[in-house]
């Protein structure tokens, strides 16, 4: 009996450790998966990412400013056979790659130092669950760096007695018999 236990441990053990060394490139960046969003006074930003599936993730930000209006960008990770690239395409312009730098497990670092600005382009996630992003390069001969921390973004569905909710800066006040919902997390 203790044989056959020792045996299925020993069975178990190596599927866990075949399964952690066939984690291809992309899919240690599935932390980045999910709906993220950063609420300010006069700003709101949303990024979105789908996967990892295949060799590939997609992404989408939306940024409003009441300064700046609005922008948005498509975003694309892409396994290859020379590694990973992200690509952003402002607006909708001819996309940009950037080369994977450096990759861990919980962040990663992609780099076109060709590029006017960003040089740099950074995710980690926080211990807290805040996604970051980072850009970094120069302009006009000096140092430049915009870091975003994002949440989770969680959908939130009414029933018929929700005539009474309010949206504030991304929270739900609600004055009616249910429950305060949070839109983030």
């Amino acid at each position: 009996m203790k044989s056959r236990f020792f045996s299925f441990v020993v069975l178990c053990l190596s599927a866990i450790y075949v399964h952690a060394q066939t984690t291809t490139p992309i899919e240690k960046l599935s932390w980045m998966a999910g709906t993220w969003t950063q609420t300010k006074a006069d700003e709101i930003v949303q990024e979105s990412w789908l996967g990892p599936r295949g060799k590939l993730m997609v992404g989408t930000n939306l940024t409003h400013s009441t300064r700046r209006g609005s922008s948005y960008e498509f975003l694309r990770i892409v396994e290859t056979t020379d590694g990973l690239s992200y690509y952003g395409s402002p607006s909708g312009k001819t996309p940009v790659e950037f080369k994977l730098k450096e990759i861990g497990e919980k962040n990663v670092i992609f780099e076109n130092l060709k590029h006017d600005f960003p040089h740099r382009i950074i995710y980690w996630l926080d211990p807290d669950g805040a996604l970051k992003a980072r850009v970094e390069g120069t302009v006009n001969g000096k140092e430049r760096t915009i870091v975003t921390p994002l949440v989770t973004a969680v959908g939130v569905v009414l029933g018929d007695d929700a005539s009474n909710v309010n949206a504030v800066n991304g929270l739900l006040e609600s004055a009616a018999k249910s429950s305060v919902a949070a839109f983030v997390t």
